[in-house]
């Protein structure tokens, strides 16, 4: 079965060929190792009635297509609410750290204030191409159908993205990680530069959910701001085919193509 790691010990994961990014077979998609994290933040000494509201992932360094060692602790814990830590490793060398919030859940009789989806539903069908990018790894194995929009046009855009492998062989995706393997292609849902020409990189990633999506299909409605001379950030609404679920954002780096260091 194909899949993005395969677990070798406890806390080591071989990554597949299907975690490398569009822009080379070497070098991971933030999405899979986010959401590897993600998965031992769900199995951190677990608690009833309580649920993960946010998580916050800082990307140190390019994640090379290798062995992953992962590991989660309890940095705080309070009657009503928890904050989990952890890190992603290679060789030894960090190279994403990610921390979770996870809080009791409210009580059903408090109001509901709900934000309402403006998203079209998801297309019958259709693919994707960005020209120059690499197509055989995270490209391959998750569907991508805008609703609006599309790569390098400058117009905010949405897309439903669905993936198409779990993270470990024959273990079913939760729907935290769904969300995690494709909320780091909000900045490239809405990426009105081409990358040929302007690099623009996330350094993060955050999402907060006020309640789990359901389904396969993850909507993500992507508005990217770049401002010369300062920087730029990705916004997105997350919806799932019922409505609105939560939101992530993105701080980008970007840089001309004549740059040569950060």
């Amino acid at each position: 079965m194909k899949s993005f790691y395969v677990q070798v010990e406890r806390d080591q994961f071989d990554s597949t060929e299907f975690t490398a990014g569009p822009w080379g077979p070497d070098v991971q998609h933030a999405g899979p190792p986010s959401a590897l994290l993600t998965r031992e933040f769900e199995r951190c000494e677990p608690r009833d009635s309580a649920r993960i509201a946010r998580i916050a992932i800082d990307i140190l360094a390019p994640i090379p297509v290798e062995r992953l060692s992962v590991q989660t602790t309890s940095v705080l814990t309070r009657k009503n609410v928890e904050l989990l830590e952890g890190t992603v490793s290679v060789g030894g060398r960090a190279v994403l750290r990610g921390r979770a919030w996870r809080f009791t859940t409210t009580s059903p009789d408090i109001p509901e204030v709900s934000i309402p989806s403006t998203i079209p539903p998801v297309p019958d069908g259709g693919t994707v191409d960005l020209p120059g990018a690499h197509m055989d790894g995270y490209m391959s194995v998750v569907d991508w159908r805008f609703s609006s929009g599309g790569f390098l046009r400058r117009e905010p855009a949405s897309a439903w993205l669905r993936p198409r492998i779990p993270l470990l062989p024959g273990e079913a995706l939760t729907p935290w990680q769904r969300t995690m393997i494709v909320a780091d292609s909000g900045s490239g849902v809405h990426m009105p530069l081409d990358p040929t020409e302007t690099p623009t990189v996330n350094c993060d990633l955050v999402v907060a959910f006020d309640r789990d999506p359901a389904g396969e299909w993850i909507g993500l409605e992507a508005t990217t701001s770049i401002v010369p001379g300062g920087g730029g950030t990705t916004n997105v609404r997350i919806d799932d085919e019922d409505g609105v679920v939560g939101s992530s954002s993105q701080v980008l780096f970007i840089r001309s193509r004549t740059s040569t260091q950060q």
